[in-house]
């Protein structure tokens, strides 16, 4: 499968545009103080470190493995789409699926609260956004999984480049982990 400049060009140019609707929003809540300060301390004590509140360029995975990896992956995607005819329902049920669990994950007490869930229970705007892209990315990378694994329609380079994306993404998923972006909030203690 030849590799597009068309299709490569539309893809990092929605999925980019994507992350700048995110980050727009954020703006927009951090500007209505509907967020805590960026970084400040929400969490933690001497034994175990100090948590703070995360926007969305903190965390790697959103930061490089969204914009660089994700617009990989979606270029795959989109030269999918024009070689074999999608699944559009079993597309949408994964996508929806995907952001249900994704938010109900994010909505338990112990989740440490960022740019998307400011507090337990409660989910931004922005959370939102990012929900629906996470459910829509997750769709996208199982039909990507499902083609280079079991059909083999996608290869040459928009194979290589969409497993390069995913092999970023999960890089910086695994440094956001190690750094502790995704562990459960710590209560904040006096010294």
């Amino acid at each position: 499968m030849e590799l597009q400049m068309g299709i490569l060009l539309w893809a990092i140019g929605v999925n980019l545009l994507s992350c700048l609707v995110m980050l727009g929003i954020q703006w927009v809540e951090e500007e209505w103080c509907r967020l805590e300060l960026r970084l400040s301390v929400i969490g933690g004590n001497k034994k175990a470190g100090y948590q703070r509140f995360l926007y969305w360029q903190d965390f790697y995975c959103q930061k490089y493995g969204c914009t660089i990896g994700l617009s990989l992956t979606t270029m795959g995607f989109f030269h999918l789409v024009n070689h074999i005819d999608i699944r559009w329902s079993v597309f949408v049920l994964i996508a929806l699926f995907d952001a249900i669990s994704f938010t109900v994950i994010c909505l338990r007490k112990t989740h440490k609260p960022d740019w998307g869930y400011p507090e337990a229970g409660r989910i931004s705007t922005g959370g939102k956004t990012h929900s629906l892209y996470h459910g829509l990315q997750v769709a996208m990378v199982s039909f990507l999984l499902w083609s280079i694994i079991f059909t083999g329609v996608l290869r040459g380079w928009p194979m290589w480049l969409a497993i390069i994306g995913m092999i970023i993404y999960s890089v910086t998923l695994v440094i956001d982990i190690k750094k502790g972006h995704f562990a459960s909030l710590i209560p904040l203690k006096s010294h």
